[in-house]
């Protein structure tokens, strides 16, 4: 997972002559990425996965209750990790946009 997904569609979006603005999914999976490379506070998550901290706030939330992130508290600090669940569905969101954006690799029904 060398480029952040928000990469990955920028460059998509490239292709088509726009740019549009993140989707929810979008969102979540960039924040995804970014507790898994090593943004653990949210001040950090935030910074990096380029978002407001009400949005933030919203999507850490949304995340935790869909078991794809672990909240704990240490010294004070709320702090987040990547269940593994949360691992699985980030590495096969890579997989499909990475497949999708890939000539030829995607191939659906008989040729």
């Amino acid at each position: 997972m060398a480029q952040s997904f928000t990469e990955l569609f920028a460059r998509a979006e490239e292709k088509r002559g726009y740019s549009a603005r993140r989707s929810q999914l979008e969102i979540q999976m960039d924040i995804l990425k970014v507790v898994h490379d090593g943004a653990y506070l949210p001040t950090q998550i935030m910074y990096r996965a380029n978002l407001a901290w009400v949005a933030l706030q919203n999507n850490l939330g949304s995340l935790v209750n869909r078991g794809l992130l672990e909240r704990s508290s240490t010294g004070g600090k709320r702090m987040y990790q990547l269940t593994m669940k949360g691992a699985g569905v980030l590495s096969s969101f890579t997989l499909i946009v990475e497949a999708v954006q890939t000539p030829g690799m995607l191939k659906l029904g008989a040729s």
